[in-house]
C-alpha cells in the first residue's frame, strides 16, 4: 500500500525506485511507494567502474535501490543500487507487483460492488498482515474460502470469493519423482500396485494431491502438489524415502532415478 504523505524510507530500506533524469554525476529517481524523490550518485550505480550514469540506468527503468541517507528537514533521500544485493532486488520487485496487481483487483471490485476501497482493506486487514503482498492474500482466499469468516464481509463473502476467484488462478507447486520398481519374484505387479498404493495414501494423509503413473515398467512418475510450498518442501522427500524403504521391506527393489521442483500456474 501506498505511504502517507509525510513518511520516509528508513535507512537500509530497500525500496521500488523510477528513474526520472540522469546526469554526469548521478540519477534522479522518483520513490514508488513514497510521496519523494532519492538521489543515485554514479559511484553507488555499480561496483564495476562505468564510464557513464546511462551505461546501467535509463529514464523510465524500474529499479530497487537501498536507502542510504534520509533528510527528514529536507526530504532528501540518498540510495544505492550496488548495496542492494541482486536477489533482495529480485524479490522486492516481484513483491511490489504482485501488491500493484492485487491492489487493482480490489479496485475494481471497490468501483463495481460500491464498497470504498478503506471498507475493504479494514475488513482484510488481519489476512493482509500475514502475507507479504496484497495478492498472496487475496489468492489464499481463493485457496482457503473459510479465510473470509473472520474479515467482515458477511453476505457478501460469496459475491467477493467468486470476484476474486474469476480474476485469481492459484498456482500449484510440484515434486515430481520418478521411481523403478521391480519385484521379481511371483505376482510382483501385485505388489507394486499395493506399494505404489501406500505412497497414495501416505502423501494424502499429509494433504498433498498425488498422482502416480507409469512411464513404462518399471518405472513410475509420482507427482505430488499443493497450494502451499511449504508443505512440498516438508513431505515430498519424506515421501519419497518412505516408499522406497517400504518397497524394499516388501521383497521388492527400488530406487530414485530423478527429481524435478516446479510450479504450475
Amino acid at each position: 500500500m501506498a505511504k502517507e504523505a509525510e513518511e520516509l524510507p528508513e535507512v537500509d530500506e530497500l525500496v521500488v525506485a523510477t528513474v526520472k533524469s540522469t546526469s554526469r554525476y548521478g540519477g534522479y529517481l522518483q520513490l514508488e511507494d513514497y510521496p519523494c524523490e532519492a538521489f543515485i550518485h554514479i559511484s553507488a550505480i555499480s561496483s564495476r567502474w562505468i564510464r557513464k550514469v546511462t551505461d546501467v540506468l535509463r529514464v523510465g527503468q524500474k529499479i530497487v535501490v537501498k536507502v542510504l541517507r534520509v533528510d527528514p528537514r529536507a526530504k532528501s533521500v540518498d540510495v544505492s543500487l550496488k548495496d542492494a544485493p541482486p536477489s533482495d532486488r529480485r524479490r522486492v520487485l516481484r513483491e511490489w507487483k504482485k501488491n500493484i496487481r492485487g491492489e487493482k483487483i480490489l479496485n475494481t471490485y471497490a468501483e463495481r460492488s460500491g464498497t470504498e476501497f478503506d471498507v475493504l482493506e479494514e475488513r482484510l486487514s488481519k489476512l493482509l498482515s500475514k502475507h507479504s503482498t496484497v495478492y498472496d492474500a487475496l489468492e489464499r482466499i481463493v485457496i482457503e474460502p473459510e479465510e473470509l469468516e473472520d474479515t467482515g464481509f458477511g453476505e457478501e463473502g460469496k459475491t467477493f470469493y467468486d470476484f476474486l476467484a474469476k480474476r485469481i488462478k492459484p498456482r500449484k507447486f510440484v515434486h515430481e519423482g520418478l521411481v523403478e520398481v521391480n519385484f521379481l519374484n511371483r505376482g510382483g505387479i501385485y505388489r507394486v500396485k499395493e506399494g505404489l498404493r501406500k505412497v497414495e495414501e501416505d502423501a494424502q494423509a499429509r494433504g498433498l494431491e498425488v498422482k502416480v503413473t507409469s512411464v513404462g515398467a518399471p518405472r513410475y512418475l509420482v507427482k505430488m502438489s499443493s497450494y502451499k510450498p511449504e508443505m512440498i518442501r516438508r513431505h515430498s522427500e519424506d515421501i519419497l524415502k518412505k516408499a522406497i524403504k517400504n518397497i524394499k521391506s516388501m521383497g521388492g527393489r527400488a530406487s530414485l532415478i530423478s527429481k524435478e521442483e516446479k510450479v504450475e500456474a
